[in-house]
């Protein structure tokens, strides 16, 4: 029955995987389709217009990552490198020196 269902894992993967690309192609030719229709309307013969919406597009575009200047653990890895450690408080002694197995 396992073997079974490991066989038969991949396959279904497969098809899974090629079913969404067939829905992305279909979505993509419909928006396409879409796309020449308000290319028709506004009498866009050339790709003049969509060229300059293009270029807008690409310039007013976000960075695909921020930049971080500051780390928001520095105060807390200070706090560190000064002796304290995170093993203050009162579960700081759970595990130490008790001797006794019946915590845990």
């Amino acid at each position: 029955m396992l073997k079974l269902r490991r066989d038969l894992s991949r396959p279904v993967t497969l098809l899974e995987m090629i079913k969404r690309r067939e829905n992305l192609k279909r979505e993509q030719l419909h928006l396409s389709i879409e796309v020449y229709e308000k290319r028709y309307q506004a009498q866009d013969f050339a790709g003049q217009m969509l060229a300059e919406f293009a270029s807008n597009a690409t310039k007013a575009s976000r960075p695909a990552f921020a930049p971080i200047y500051s780390n928001q653990y520095s105060s807390h890895h200070g706090a560190m490198a000064g002796g304290q450690g995170v093993a203050s408080g009162s579960g700081a002694g759970v595990y130490g020196g008790s001797g006794s197995s019946s915590q845990y």
